[in-house]
């Protein structure tokens, strides 16, 4: 029978109704930014503030849209924007959770494919980011993926992304297994195998990371909106990520 974080036993009232509004997990979390929160983002300007205690303040690069929509949110263009931080304070290395509200111009199809977001270094060896995909044929058929490191631990969605329609996408890792939430939802779970952050990593929100010190921030570009990002140095459970997306899913009609 699935608990709560409090050890209280789940119900479809429970899960509506109180036991979960506005309640985001802070136990590890070692990144938040929101472009709602005036903390985080005063509305104009390049700088992200974290809320969390690690200060990873992150920077807007060429010029992402800031919109007032869903309390607020950045869009990125998909050609060069994204949202960066050349190295990151207290960075997880094989277990770890990323945590997104994004929404989707297109499927990333016709591109080629691209990255919501990377963690790491693309060292090569046990591949060095940790990294949600999305619209790669040859080795996801498409689908919204998350790996760590290239190749190791990937697990999809098992969704090709719908445009316009806003997501809360949570990977973790525990040291035995990755897994991918869509909506709280568990679906998709691999065996970890060997992969991990690379030292020394970086983090974008929309772009690839290059294998150098700092990774540059390059190719396969985000195009959508994001509403806020999350970076844990723990795996979330189950109850947790559902925890943190009932918390803010009604902001973002879902």
């Amino acid at each position: 029978m699935p608990i709560d974080i409090n050890g209280n036993i789940l119900s479809s009232t429970s899960i509506t109704g109180s036991t979960f509004s506005n309640s985001i997990v802070t136990d590890g979390l070692i990144m938040y930014i929101d472009a709602a929160d005036k903390d985080s983002y005063i509305g104009s300007g390049t700088s992200l503030t974290d809320l969390s205690p690690s200060v990873n303040n992150l920077t807007t690069f060429n010029s992402p849209t800031f919109s007032s929509t869903n309390g607020g949110i950045f869009t990125l263009n998909g050609s060069n924007q994204y949202i960066y931080k050349s190295s990151v304070n207290t960075p997880p290395t094989t277990t770890l959770s990323m945590e997104v509200m994004a929404r989707f111009n297109d499927t990333g199809v016709a591109a080629g494919g691209r990255y919501l977001m990377s963690m790491g270094r693309d060292i090569g060896t046990n591949g060095g980011l940790a990294l949600l995909a999305y619209g790669y044929a040859g080795a996801s058929s498409n689908r919204l993926i998350f790996e760590l490191g290239s190749g190791f631990g990937n697990v999809s969605s098992g969704i090709v992304v719908s445009t316009g329609t806003w997501y809360h996408i949570c990977a973790t890792c525990d040291g035995t297994y990755t897994k991918l939430h869509l909506n709280g939802v568990l679906t998709g779970r691999s065996s970890q195998s060997t992969g991990a952050v690379a030292s020394t990593p970086g983090i974008s929100i929309g772009s690839y990371l290059s294998a150098a010190t700092p990774p540059a921030a390059s190719s396969a570009w985000h195009n959508g909106d994001i509403g806020f990002v999350r970076i844990y140095n723990r795996a979330l459970n189950n109850a947790e990520v559902l925890s943190n997306y009932y918390g803010q899913k009604s902001r973002f009609g879902l």
